[in-house]
């Protein structure tokens, strides 16, 4: 093969590379961090379903179309000070403050947002127990060299997550505010694709749009569990 037809070989890898890329992905990287207790660790099972976590466990013998509003604990990050994963102590509370301010725009849509339990209230409860920007500089790189995505795809296949980019990973309880019954609670984690686009140069932009996906699964897993029957499906 010549250099010229290998370089368009590579073109061709590439951009279905990218495309394959180009959203979120689900990894798994779903090992219990502390957040949730031993009792509902327990409870989690492998889902099989983008759109839920990967590690996940919902009461259906809980009825939640009586609740109508909802008491959003804020979100908190539960990585160490020691972990490898520890972040700097403003981007974490920056995350979190993000994170909340998603979660509470969407669940705002359908339910009141009460600041203490009561009866007919569903209690959310989410951490942040990982949280890594992408590497701004080699993922541009990456994204506009053929090459690069060639070898990113590749690694992707080795490691679960795409190199250089960012990832967000939570743990989450809902409960009934007032009984305390379980209503569901899960691990999940995901990555960063390979886009292009202007929030790329901030290393965080993987992260924000995981947290608005998260936050709008989340509703929609409420809405279903109401037996809307209008129900927006986001695309994980």
């Amino acid at each position: 093969m010549t250099l010229s037809k290998l370089g368009c070989a590579l073109v061709a890898v590439s951009l279905l590379s990218l495309g394959a890329c180009a959203g979120v992905v689900q990894i798994d990287d779903l090992d219990s961090n502390g957040f949730l207790t031993d009792e509902v660790y327990a409870k989690l099972e492998p889902t099989n379903d983008s759109v839920r976590a990967g590690l996940g466990y919902l009461n259906t013998n809980m009825d939640i179309s009586r609740h109508d509003k909802i008491l959003l604990d804020p979100v908190v990050s539960f990585v160490g000070e020691d972990s490898a994963d520890a972040i700097d102590a403003e981007d974490a509370q920056t995350l979190v403050n993000n994170f909340h301010a998603l979660l509470a725009s969407e669940l705002s849509k359908d339910y009141q947002l009460v600041a203490a339990p009561g009866p007919n209230t569903l209690r959310v409860q989410v951490a942040i127990v990982r949280a890594t920007k992408s590497s701004v500089a080699l993922d541009t790189i990456s994204t506009i060299v053929p090459v690069g995505v060639v070898m990113t795809k590749l690694a992707s296949y080795v490691t679960g997550k795409p190199s250089f980019t960012g990832q967000l990973k939570i743990e989450f309880e809902v409960r009934d505010a007032d009984t305390r019954e379980l209503f569901g609670a899960g691990i999940d984690s995901r990555a960063g694709g390979k886009v292009l686009n202007e929030d790329q140069l901030s290393g965080w932009a993987d992260v924000n749009k995981i947290m608005k996906l998260y936050a709008q699964a989340m509703g929609y897993q409420f809405c279903l569990a109401r037996g809307d029957t209008d129900c927006e499906k986001p695309i994980m």
